[in-house]
């Protein structure tokens, strides 16, 4: 007998047992999703409890509703004390403009200032990232002001992307997902007085967006791209470019090397692109290779990682010399490689040396091993997964 399991979002909810997959997954969902009800359906994607009772009149409409939220399928949006729809995302068609709310007589000489992230997906997986989107929103509509912090965040959704609106139009984020592209961005604008704001809002936003994704597909890698900020800032419509990882390191050794020819070369400044050009949230920013390994290798990354090195080497330049660099003894080595076949030696390497070594066994110092073995693949793999800063956390308070 097949059963599907439903463990609660939170606490004020409780685990729900489908004991019939085949009517959830085909009478349900099927039917939720079909041709059919996409054509006819309202394009705001919302209906009354009475209107899921017309589409499902077998079943019990509060227990399917409360499922299908439990599912993240759907949300409630209550409007006032009597009215209360509930929103499906994945039937949400409203077409609306990837772009900031206009600006107002209130703004008007005040320069604007941006940034934002690129969530981009490892290969064939990443593909899979627009197809979850529908679920990023309807938690975001759930969790809203646990993840922004405020109570009166204004959140505007439609097909492929989410506006939120905070500090009275101060702080304007959009959140949307590229279906050509398979990517997710998180673009900012904020005045220049709420930038330590907009900066902890978007670093939250992505850390929401990347743990929901790891709830959907846990073995996607998710690479943190930088967007520009001269695309982002331009006064005519444009394409948004984003710099990879290695990139924006390399724009921050040149300013930490004091190249300020090399860095004016890159066109953008590592201040405006991780920090909101401010040079107090700079300060408070540790790059990522210093972070000990239990803290910026991502289980995504470690996972790609090892699965590189455990491939045997013909120079035996692979997790064994590996375990030699990080100095595991004998014993340890036997046991590595005569463990279990569905155990991976490079991630039990990577185990034990942080067991041993604890904070010292850096992201830094694993670059060092992988350069002294010459794996420059697996080292991409490593510089591409993790953070190129550490972004330590700001109190979200309102500007004087």
């Amino acid at each position: 007998m097949q059963i599907i399991y439903i463990e609660a979002a939170d606490d004020s909810e409780e685990d729900l047992v489908v004991l019939s997959p085949q009517w959830l997954c085909s009478e349900v969902i099927g039917q939720l999703l079909s041709h059919d009800q996409v054509t006819r359906c309202r394009p705001i994607g919302r209906f009354s409890l009475d209107e899921v009772h017309v589409m499902f009149p077998d079943s019990s409409v509060v227990k399917l509703v409360a499922l299908l939220q439990a599912m993240e399928l759907c949300s409630a949006v209550i409007e006032d004390a009597e009215t209360v729809e509930f929103e499906f995302m994945s039937l949400n068609f409203v077409e609306a403009p990837d772009s900031f709310i206009d600006d107002d007589d209130s703004w008007m000489g005040i320069g604007w200032v941006y940034g934002g992230t690129r969530l981009v997906g490892s290969r064939a997986v990443g593909q899979q990232l627009t197809s979850v989107f529908p679920r990023i929103q309807t938690r975001l509509h759930r969790q809203l002001h646990v993840v922004t912090g405020f109570t009166d965040c204004e959140l505007d959704q439609w097909y492929g992307g989410s506006r939120l609106v905070v500090c009275s139009g101060a702080i304007q984020l959009i959140l949307s997902a590229s279906v050509d592209c398979h990517v997710i961005d998180v673009k900012c604008r904020t005045t220049p007085a709420c930038r330590s704001i907009a900066f902890q809002l978007t670093a939250s936003v992505c850390r929401f967006v990347t743990n929901v994704l790891a709830d959907c597909l846990p073995s996607l890698a998710i690479e943190q791209q930088t967007l520009s900020v001269a695309d982002l800032s331009a006064a005519v419509s444009t394409a948004v470019s984003a710099y990879a990882s290695r990139d924006v390191r390399r724009i921050l050794e040149c300013y930490l090397s004091k190249d300020t020819s090399s860095n004016a070369t890159a066109g953008e400044n590592i201040m405006d692109l991780a920090a909101f050009g401010s040079s107090d949230i700079f300060s408070t920013l540790t790059p990522g290779t210093l972070l000990p390994l239990s803290v910026g290798l991502s289980v995504g990354t470690r996972r790609a990682v090892a699965k590189i090195l455990d491939q045997p080497h013909p120079t035996g330049h692979d997790w064994c010399m590996l375990a030699v660099l990080i100095g595991l003894g004998s014993d340890e080595l036997a046991s590595l490689d005569s463990s279990r076949s569905d155990c991976s030696p490079t991630d039990r390497c990577l185990a034990s040396w942080i067991r041993r070594d604890g904070d010292t066994a850096t992201v830094s110092a694993l670059v060092d091993k992988l350069s002294t073995l010459g794996r420059h693949d697996a080292l991409d793999c490593l510089l591409t997964g993790i953070p190129v800063f550490l972004y330590q956390s700001l109190m979200l308070t309102s500007p004087q």
